[in-house]
C-alpha cells in the first residue's frame, strides 16, 4: 500500500485477510460508473475470478514464446468445468 499511497495511485481495499473480488468489482464499478471490467491476467488471478464465477467472458491472446517446463497452464487452478460458447467476430476470427 505505501507504494500506491507515495504515487498517489487509486485504489480500493477489500477482505481482511485475502481480497474480496466480487465486493471489490461492485466498488470499481460503482466508483466509475461502468459495466464492464476488464482484466489483462495471468492463469492465477484468472483461476481465481473464474472460481468465483466472476467471468462472463474470455479473450485468449496468443503470442509466439516458449514457457518451458515450469510455466503454470493457464486453466490448471480451475475448479470445476465451465461451459463456453464461441462468438464469431465481424473479421471472421473467433
Amino acid at each position: 500500500m505505501d507504494y500506491l499511497e507515495k504515487r498517489q495511485y487509486d485504489y480500493i481495499r477489500t477482505g481482511s485477510k485475502k481480497a474480496a473480488y466480487k465486493e471489490a468489482f461492485r466498488q470499481l464499478a460503482c466508483k466509475n460508473n461502468v459495466g464492464t471490467i476488464l482484466v489483462d491476467t495471468g492463469s492465477r488471478l484468472g483461476n481465481v475470478l473464474l472460481n468465483a464465477g466472476l467471468v462472463d467472458e474470455i479473450s485468449l491472446i496468443f503470442s509466439p514464446e516458449i514457457l518451458g517446463k515450469n510455466a503454470r497452464h493457464l486453466f490448471d487452478g480451475v475448479e470445476k468445468s465451465i461451459s463456453l460458447r464461441c462468438k464469431k467476430l465481424p473479421d471472421g476470427y473467433f
